[in-house]
């Protein structure tokens, strides 16, 4: 997979050099613009269940891969993920994560502000922004609450022809040459639409009967005629579609990959002309083969051995024509010759209600050899969660819909219904489906003079190491300055040392900081230079760069029936991005100072606690110091901490009091150190004795996503911050930090005398573990406990061997 455009137009320059040179002499000329073409990332996310609930909370896996090798890739240190509302075009949420050696995984709380409807998860990096924008990862997902949303679409809207759409094998139709056309009918929600047809010719002649075979697919072939157009007359209104107007010379293309099992086979004819064409077959950027005729004349077959294509996949086929320029395409599928076998196996296949399950997982190559790789699993309750039927896997994305999106230019390439079925294996018709697929969401016709007139793009973003913060530096009379002048970024971390990064800015004031480590909303201080005469320095932040958010169809349908019961709730957006920010080096005088570490909850009911300055040294930490002195939150200690002294903010508890989300779960709870969002076991970073006072809210933050909040303020913390030197420096600036992930809480059934004694569990998503990771003998194993639920579960592992392969495998068990 390449960045196309770039790819041909290199293909294309080395291919006019080679003019009559010989076939081989091309061959290296490709084979140098393949390896020097740009470096290409992939992103799949496993998340936990289809579709949600408001009030769920969406867990999810994010894999970031080469998209040569499909192997985990660390190009990119920062990660985006954004929930986008899709009849609004809005973005919801904004995650950055940040891309390690770790298992890279998070969530997101769909709280009650979130309004029913279809919603996209896109993800996606600033590399990637370089390449076309079907590259980034995305996937739709319905947020439901009571009835709401789930209205039935109208019969005749679903069954009616809103498009109808024909392909040409390998580009374009000929006068005078055989061709097989692919076509695809869709309704006006995107969805395939079946149908019976006839064409006919302008001359009102029936050329041929055809209908669709699955999804609005089929094909059919014939051989236009000069000077005639062709057209079909489709659907309950009888619309009238036209076939592409034929070309009066060129070339026609055929693929046979299904009839034999050894070899593809590949014809073509050429009207009006006598050339020695040149077949290349390339796969995610290798040159498998490149075969020319050994003599000239109009009608060329190839054969090429399977045998050569080593990885599954999809195989891109271009013809040349003798004097370099190329004249058909055609993508087609290549099946895996040595899969991968999975074993997921339950210790039985029926439980009891809230009974301990050990499951065992086994990866091995078709040798029988231990596979070694990174997964994660989903455990979900089949009467609450229904699996989408032939939906995306993490193999059906890589294999197929991430190198279709990336290859073809077809309007129809936004998305692919039910990815799975063609690679059901009780599915018989899988293969020559997908071959139809491929030959209308796969249909390949780039407009060569375009290629050849434009200049070669190279990379605008660049691979991000950290996050970026950028903006311009004036001084107070908005003029630009003279010179560049160096400025200065700081922060602080947990233990209260200050971290300095420093640039120089550049024409018109503009500077960036680069490479940036920061967690959550993180509170940064722009210093201009120390001796500016007393001038005053306006710092203006760049707004935020983000990608257009682009429509998709099929999401009308549910946008629509979201609207069929009363919605009254609004949006959310848990971004706050600050457009500009002026420093200065004295205090506003006569305005009242907001404090900008309570910006996040600013205006709720808040439980101010004052810290006894006389005896916090009694305290270990500051949860110790809370316990029993806070209502409306409970703090309590773990069983298994049996030492006072030692215990630590994560030896602790901490729930609220009566209260307990819908679906029987705790409420999610938020740590702020000086306005920054840490982990509960970060608290301890904190000595009871710097910190000025400690502030509760409880109720829903929607800043925050969080039922509650524990803000800290130190004593050294305000809204100041101190150089070297001890200059002051105030008005902080909050930039979106990487995501604090919270890990997935799953109970404990050990005693069973006191099951009765505990409140209902009906959890839908009963286990999510992102961090599994197979032994030397290919081996995991997994341990959690069953709900109150009588129902069938569904067990779900996606993830990629070391080697670039990709795993997906499903089981279930019952539960009585």
């Amino acid at each position: 997979m390449q960045m196309i455009m770039a790819k041909l137009q290199l293909i294309v320059l080395f291919l006019l050099i080679a003019l009559a040179v010989s076939a081989q002499t091309v061959t290296e000329k490709l084979r140098t613009a393949l390896l020097h073409s740009l470096p290409q990332e992939k992103i799949y996310l496993h998340l936990d269940k289809p579709s949600y609930w408001v009030g769920d909370t969406i867990w999810f896996k994010v894999y970031a891969l080469d998209a040569y090798t499909h192997r985990s890739d660390t190009i990119s240190s920062t990660l985006f993920v954004d929930i986008i509302r899709t009849d609004s075009s809005q973005i919801i949420e904004h995650q950055l994560l940040k891309n390690s050696n770790e298992p890279i995984h998070s969530s997101f709380i769909l709280s009650e502000t979130f309004r029913v409807g279809v919603y996209e998860i896109r993800a996606y990096t600033n590399w990637m922004r370089n390449f076309p924008e079907e590259l980034f990862f995305r996937k739709e997902i319905k947020i439901l609450k009571g009835n709401q949303g789930r209205a039935a679409l109208d019969g005749s809207a679903r069954d009616e022809i809103a498009d109808l759409q024909f392909f040409p094998e390998g580009g374009n139709l000929v006068y005078g040459l055989p061709c097989r056309v692919a076509f695809k009918a869709i309704n006006r929600f995107g969805k395939g639409v079946n149908f019976k047809a006839n064409v006919i010719s302008n001359q009102n002649e029936l050329v041929a009967d055809i209908q669709s075979e699955h999804l609005g697919m089929g094909s059919f072939s014939f051989t236009p005629m000069s000077g005639q157009r062709y057209f079909v007359k489709a659907g309950k209104e009888q619309k009238i579609f036209y076939l592409p107007e034929p070309d009066p010379k060129g070339y026609s293309f055929f693929i046979d990959n299904l009839s034999d099992e050894e070899f593809i086979h590949v014809k073509a004819n050429c009207g009006q002309c006598q050339d020695k064409p040149i077949l290349f077959c390339q796969q995610r950027g290798t040159l498998i083969c490149s075969l020319q005729s050994e003599k000239e004349g109009d009608s060329f077959s190839w054969d090429i051995k399977r045998s050569e294509i080593t990885n599954e996949g999809i195989v891109q086929l271009t013809l040349f024509n003798g004097s370099g320029l190329p004249q058909c395409e055609r993508l087609i599928y290549s099946p895996a010759q040595n899969q991968l076998r999975v074993f997921m196996m339950p210790e039985k296949k029926l439980y009891g209600q809230r009974e301990k399950v050990n499951l065992f997982v086994r990866v091995e190559d078709h040798d029988g050899h231990p596979v070694q790789g990174n997964f994660s699993l989903s455990v979900t309750d089949g009467s609450q969660v229904t699996p989408e039927e032939y939906g995306m896997n993490i193999s059906n994305y890589l294999h197929l819909t991430s190198d279709i999106f990336s290859l073809t230019q077809s309007e129809l390439k936004g998305t692919i219904e039910q990815p799975g079925y063609y690679f059901d294996r009780a599915n018989k018709d899988a293969a020559a489906q997908l071959d139809i697929l491929l030959m209308t969401q796969g249909w390949r016709r780039f407009i060569w003079s375009d290629v050849l007139s434009s200049p070669q793009r190279g990379a605008i973003y660049p691979i991000e190491k950290g996050i970026s913060i950028s903006g311009t530096a004036l001084p107070s009379n908005g003029k630009a300055f003279a010179k560049p002048i160096n400025i200065s970024l700081l922060s602080y971390n947990a233990q209260g040392m200050p971290n300095y990064f420093t640039t120089k800015t550049g024409g018109e004031g503009k500077f960036q900081f680069t490479g940036i480590d920061a967690t959550s909303e993180s509170r940064f201080f722009l210093l201009g230079p120390k001796n500016n005469g007393g001038k005053d320095v306006k710092f203006i932040l760049d707004p935020p760069d983000l990608p257009a958010i682009r429509r998709n169809a099929i999401s009308i349908f549910y946008d629509q029936a979201s609207t069929l019961q009363p919605d009254t709730t609004v949006s959310i957006k848990n971004t706050r991005f600050l457009k500009e920010v002026i420093v200065k080096d004295s205090k506003i005088k006569n305005e009242p100072k907001k404090d900008p570490r309570r910006v996040m909850y600013e205006g709720l009911n808040t439980y101010v606690y004052k810290v006894d300055q006389k005896s916090c040294n009694y305290y270990s930490s500051v949860l110790s110091m809370l316990k029993g002195r806070v209502p409306s939150i409970s703090i309590g200690t773990k069983a298994n901490t049996k030492d006072i002294t030692s215990y630590s903010s994560e030896n602790y508890t901490v729930t609220l009091r009566e209260q307990r989300s819908f679906n029987g779960t705790l409420t999610k709870v938020i740590y702020l150190v000086d306005g920054a969002m840490v982990t509960q076991g970060s608290l301890d970073a904190v000595r009871p004795c710097d910190i000025e006072s400690v502030e509760i809210i409880t109720g829903a933050v929607s800043m925050l996503n969080a039922h509650a909040v524990i803000s800290v303020l130190s004593k050294t913390g305000g809204g100041t911050a101190k150089d070297e030197e001890g200059n002051s420096y105030e008005n902080g600036v909050y930039i979106k930090g990487y995501h604090v992930t919270r890990e997935f809480y799953s109970p404990k059934y050990m005693v069973t005398d006191n099951m009765s004694s505990q409140k209902q569990d009906s959890r839908s998503t009963l286990y999510w573990n992102p961090k599994i990771k197979t032994d030397d003998f290919g081996r995991a194993k997994v341990v959690f406990w069953n709900s109150d639920q009588k129902t069938k579960v569904n067990v779900r592992l996606e993830g990629i061997s070391n080697q670039g392969q990709p795993v997906f495998a499903t089981t279930f068990y019952s539960v009585e």
